[in-house]
């Protein structure tokens, strides 16, 4: 059954990072993202915008 999946920004950093401390986990997760909804948000959408 799909589930709606809260993702935070943190998440998206330690996915792409692999310096991050959880990356690891991060791409177990990922891996299981694909039977789920994910919810992303939009905050995290700008978090590029104003972090340098």
């Amino acid at each position: 059954m799909a589930k709606n999946l809260l993702l935070d920004s943190g998440f998206w950093f330690a996915l792409y990072d692999s310096r991050d401390r959880y990356h690891d986990e991060a791409q177990i997760l990922a891996d299981l993202l694909d039977f789920h909804n994910l919810v992303i948000p939009m905050i995290n959408s700008l978090n590029p915008l104003c972090c340098e």
